[in-house]
């Protein structure tokens, strides 16, 4: 039984080293296998840089975007305050008011008291954040990104039109 298995993991070592490519037969200092193993570093190393580059392109992009919103949240928040200029001298007295957070990107446009109406947006890198509460109580969220096709005037109607015809 012994001779049988010795036989049979001879003949298994015979016929593995008979699939075996001739170029590996005939390299005895392996330079073949070093060849295509140095070729795949390099497309790995090559794969690395580009992936590298992208990122790197990618957080420039980003943070150049959000620059722009930031540039851009000042304007907004005049155009707000013009529509709310607007609401009032339509109604014939003070009915909105509009505050301005310290320090951070936020706006809130209130009816009144705390528990009147009110529309919170806050610039978030690229994305406007905004939270209401309508006349009904009913609270609202909604978040859409700053565009750069949309002006800042229409940024502002978009944000407030629909909040304002349920005040």
């Amino acid at each position: 039984m012994r001779a049988k298995s010795i036989l049979l993991q001879s003949l298994a070592i015979q016929s593995r080293a008979a699939i075996l490519p001739q170029e590996c037969l005939s390299d005895p200092v392996g330079t073949g296998a070093s060849n295509w193993a140095k070729q795949l570093g390099q497309e790995h190393e090559a794969r690395d840089e580009s992936a590298a580059r992208l990122a790197t392109s990618q957080q420039e992009d980003a943070a150049q975007a959000t620059a722009v919103s930031v540039e851009r949240w000042v304007t907004i928040v005049a155009a707000i305050r013009r529509l709310t200029d607007a609401y009032n001298a339509g109604a014939n007295r003070v009915v909105l008011s509009v505050v301005e957070q310290s320090g951070q990107p936020t706006v809130t446009v209130a009816a009144g008291d705390e528990v009147a109406p009110y529309l919170t947006a806050a610039l978030e890198d690229t994305l406007i954040c905004m939270h209401a509460r309508d006349a009904m109580g009913i609270l609202h969220a909604n978040q859409f990104r700053l565009r750069s096709d949309c002006g800042d005037d229409a940024t502002a109607a978009y944000l407030l039109q629909n909040w304002m015809q349920h005040l």
